[in-house]
C-alpha cells in the first residue's frame, strides 16, 4: 500500500485533530520508509517513532516550528501541535522536507498519540513513586533534611538511577502535592 496523500481539507481540522494527524503521518511516513505498510503498523513500532520524535532537532530555522508542532503532538499535546502546525503552514510554509505530511485515518494517528500519552503518563507516575519512595527513605535515615532540592535529589539519585534534575522536578510536584517536606 502507498503512503496516502495528506488530506487537502486537513488545514480545516480541529486543533487536536490536526495535531494527532500530524503525527500519525509522521509515524506513517517512517513505516513506509522502511517497507511497512500504512495501515498494518505494529504498536511497537508506532511508539518507538514517537519516543524519537521527542528528540528530533532540526538546524534549519524553516522547520523550527514543525519540529516543535512534532515534539508536542509526541507530548501528547494535540491542541498546541495542530496550533503550530496549522501557522506554520498558513505562513506559506514550503518546508517539510524532512517529513512528507499525510495519512489516510486521523482516528489511527490520534490512537498511536494517545497511546504513547498514556504510557508517558504511566512511566512519569512510576518513577514520581520511584522519586518518593526514595525522598521517604531518606528522610527517615537524617535527623536534618536535606537543605536544597538539589541536595536532596543527589542524594535520590544513586538510589533510584534517576538523573537529579528529573528528581527535582518530582520533588517540587511532590512537595506541591504535601507529599515531601
Amino acid at each position: 500500500m502507498d503512503l496516502p496523500e495528506f488530506p487537502t481539507d486537513a488545514l480545516d481540522l480541529p486543533n487536536d485533530e490536526l495535531g494527532a494527524l500530524l503525527l500519525g503521518y509522521f509515524i506513517a511516513a517512517q513505516a513506509y520508509d522502511l517497507g511497512i505498510p500504512p495501515d498494518q503498523i505494529p504498536e511497537e513500532f508506532a511508539e518507538q517513532v514517537r519516543q524519537r520524535v521527542l528528540t528530533l532537532e532540526t538546524a534549519l530555522a524553516g522547520n523550527a516550528a514543525l519540529e516543535k508542532a512534532l515534539h508536542k503532538a509526541a507530548g501528547g499535546d494535540f491542541e498546541t501541535a495542530g496550533r503550530l502546525f496549522r501557522e506554520h503552514m498558513l505562513s506559506g510554509a514550503t518546508a517539510l522536507k524532512f517529513i512528507p505530511i499525510g495519512i489516510k485515518k486521523s482516528a489511527q494517528a490520534k490512537s498511536f498519540g494517545n497511546t504513547g500519552t498514556k504510557k508517558k503518563k504511566e512511566q512519569g507516575a512510576e518513577t514520581e513513586k520511584t522519586v518518593l519512595d526514595a525522598a521517604k527513605e531518606i528522610l527517615a535515615s537524617r535527623d536534618t533534611p536535606p537543605s536544597s532540592d538539589r541536595q536532596f535529589a543527589q542524594l535520590i539519585e544513586p538510589i533510584t538511577g534517576i538523573p537529579a534534575n528529573t528528581v527535582r522536578t518530582h520533588l517540587r510536584r511532590l512537595r506541591s502535592k504535601k507529599l515531601v517536606d
